[in-house]
Formats: C-alpha cells, sequence, structure tokens
C-alpha cells in the first residue's frame, strides 16, 4: 500500500477501537477484498492487524455475518510500510488467506475478518462484495475464449468478453464484464452472465422478431446486399454484430447491445422510444413492435444477452466494420427503406 494510501486510513478510521474507556486495543484495516467491487474465483483475503499491547493476534474469515471460527487465516507476517506509517506498529502485522468466492454463489456478500487478541474487544471488518461465477460453478475445469469477441462498456468502464466458453465439456457460453480496481491495482472479472437451458429458446425468440420486422432493411437482402447502416440483424449475423459492438450513429461510446444493460443499449432504445437519442423510432415507417416483442428483447439483455454455445449464431457472422460505421448508410438519411 503506498504512504498516501495508508495516511489516509490512519486518519480516517483506522483504529478500532471496541470499548472508548479501554487502553488495549486492535488496529487493524483490510486490504482485499475493496469495499463495493466485484470478485470471482480464487482470491486472497488480506490486511493488517496489531494489539496496542503486544498480544498476540488471532484472525478469522468473516462471511455474510458470521465469523468462521474454523477458518483462521495465518497472522501475522511482515509489512513494513505499516510499521514504518502507522505508529507503534510491529514488523509482523500481516494477514493473509484464500477465498474461492464462487462457493458463495453469484450475487452481493459481505466478507471480512473477526481480530481477536487477549486484553482486547475483537474487532470486525467487513466489505461488500458482488461475486461472479463464470460457468456457474464452484471450480471451471475448462474455458476458451476461442470463439469469443470483445467490446468496451465506456459508461461502466468495463472490458466485454462475449461468447466465451466453460466447463468440461466446453458445453455453456458466458458473456463476462472485467474491470481494473484501483485499491488492488489488477484486472478482474465483476459480472458473469451464464448460459442456461432456455438461452437458446430466448435468442430464437429475439431472432424471430428481428426476421420478421427488420432484415428487410438490416441484412444482404436490402439493395446492393449493403444492409442500413451497416447494420446486419441477419440470423448468424446478429450477435457479432450487436452484442458490445458500438454504433456508427453515437460517439458517445454507446453500445448497440450491452450485456445486462437494456437501458443502455442504443438498439433498445431505437426500438422502444418515440424520440430516440438520433433519427426516429425502428421498425422505419411501420408500426413499432408490441410491448411483448420489446420485452423480450429488454429481458434478453437484461440477462446478458447471451448465444448458446457451439451454434450456429458464434461465426464471424459477416461483421464488416467499414459498413458499421458508415454514416452515409445511417437510418436517418435512407426514409425510403421500408421497414428495417
Amino acid at each position: 500500500m503506498k504512504k498516501y494510501q495508508i495516511l489516509a486510513v490512519v486518519l480516517g478510521m483506522l483504529i478500532l477501537t471496541a470499548s472508548a474507556g479501554r487502553a488495549d486495543t486492535i488496529t487493524a484495516f483490510l486490504d482485499s477484498p475493496a469495499d463495493k467491487t466485484g470478485v470471482a474465483g480464487i482470491e486472497t483475503i488480506h490486511g493488517w492487524a496489531f494489539a496496542t499491547n503486544d498480544a498476540p493476534v488471532s484472525v478469522y474469515l468473516r462471511v455474510n455475518g458470521t465469523t468462521q471460527h474454523d477458518y483462521p487465516l495465518p497472522c501475522c507476517g511482515p509489512r513494513e510500510d505499516v510499521q514504518w506509517e502507522v505508529a507503534g506498529a510491529p514488523l509482523n502485522t500481516s494477514y493473509s488467506g484464500v477465498v474461492n468466492y464462487a462457493r458463495l454463489g453469484a450475487g452481493e456478500h459481505t466478507v471480512g475478518v473477526e481480530i481477536q487478541a487477549d486484553g482486547c474487544e475483537p474487532v470486525i471488518l467487513e466489505h461488500t462484495v458482488m461475486v461472479a461465477v463464470p460457468g456457474n460453478v464452484e471450480f471451471n475445469t475448462a474455458f476458451s475464449f476461442e470463439d469469443s469477441w470483445t467490446g468496451v462498456d465506456a459508461h461502466d468502464d468495463h472490458i466485454l468478453i462475449i461468447n466465451a466458453t466453460t466447463g468440461a465439456e466446453m458445453g455453456r457460453s458466458a458473456n463476462l464484464r472485467v474491470e481494473y480496481s484501483i485499491p488492488t491495482q489488477n484486472t478482474g472479472i465483476v459480472e458473469a452472465y451464464n448460459e442456461s437451458a432456455t438461452t437458446g429458446e430466448t435468442l430464437h425468440e429475439v431472432q424471430t422478431i428481428f426476421n420478421e420486422h427488420c432484415i428487410s432493411c438490416h441484412s444482404d437482402a436490402y439493395e446492393g446486399g449493403r444492409p442500413v447502416a451497416g447494420l446486419d440483424l441477419a440470423e448468424g449475423n446478429m450477435p457479432r454484430n450487436t452484442i458490445a459492438a458500438g454504433s456508427g450513429q453515437l460517439s458517445d461510446g454507446t453500445l448497440l447491445i450491452n450485456p445486462g444493460r437494456p437501458d443502455e443499449s442504443y438498439l433498445v432504445e431505437k426500438i422502444a422510444v418515440d424520440a430516440p437519442t438520433r433519427g426516429s423510432r425502428m421498425p422505419h415507417r411501420m408500426p413499432p413492435l408490441s410491448d411483448g416483442e420489446i420485452e423480450t428483447i429488454r429481458n434478453w439483455v437484461l440477462d446478458g444477452a447471451l448465444v448458446p454455445s457451439g451454434s450456429a449464431y458464434d461465426g464471424d457472422g459477416g461483421h464488416d466494420d467499414d459498413h458499421d460505421h458508415d454514416d452515409n448508410h445511417d437510418d436517418d438519411d435512407d426514409d425510403d427503406h421500408g421497414h428495417g
């Protein structure tokens, strides 16, 4: 931990005293996991602690408000930075252990430590984390990016990895969000959307809507074989042309389909809003999609915009960057293009 970080911690509330009237206290800090951050897989939980009466310190894992007395964390190793910056700190203050966050299950949890020392009141340190579980398993025996593609969610500052495959038989797809953490100075998976038994059926429903209302303009069936706005929504091409893909109509980094974020997906806006950010509502010059059709697409995006592993949807899809970003083929400029 850098000097300014240690000082900020000490000045902020680092000296934790369970009883204001006691002279002997425990001074401690939980370095990792950082508070309000995403975690995944096997990671360390670590920090530092010491007792002002020099009594030996014991540290126990704490999960969702319960101290795991059968899971002590090794303590205490050398931390010269703490000794230099924290008044009264000895050299050996470091504690550290390993946690497989997948065992907690996906979602929000509290993780921390309870610290004990003879003659001092125990101290509890806890942080809130959001656990991601790629593949929905405690331990992935196989993982591949071979058929995946990537994008950037500029609003959340996440890297998006689409259509990774997991599992012993490589039989499940997963869409992942990766974030750089300032507190840990490292990158990690912060959200995972995993293929389920209904993924194929859901995508079929979404593709059927595009087939019925959009592909006469947004496919190579359009005049000259060039989809309007360079957006090809034909079966087999739609996923790579929309999921984590930028729009040639916007310059603010908004994605056509932002997995898990339907309200930040430009394609959803174009079919659901009467006055979208740019141009007119789609389908062009045709009745809008029904509420049920819009909800089907929104729910698909909300659940991570998943594509079944090994399906016909995870090919290259005819993606053409020159077409996708050609403003001469903007929906707003092609007023006679039908109902794409």
